[in-house]
């Protein structure tokens, strides 16, 4: 079984704009690969895929400071 280690943004907006988010949610990947050099993939509009459970932890304290949105960490298993 594989896992997948994700961090989902929940945006704080009340009226969601799918574009808008899909927007923050790829330069906030943008973001940690340019200043962190933490390698992730967008698989949503508010979801990042990472390859490591350490990759994913590490992103979710650097996107905890964005007022936009608050970072959830997820893992799942694919079966």
């Amino acid at each position: 079984m594989q896992q997948a280690h994700s961090v989902t943004l929940v945006y704080k907006n009340p009226q969601r704009n799918f574009v808008t988010e899909d927007i923050h949610t790829h330069c906030a990947c943008v973001e940690l690969l340019c200043n962190y050099s933490i390698h992730c993939s967008q698989s949503s509009t508010d979801t990042l895929i990472f390859e490591s459970a350490q990759d994913a932890f590490r992103a979710y304290f650097y996107l905890s400071g964005n007022s936009l949105y608050t970072p959830c960490l997820r893992e799942t298993t694919d079966s």
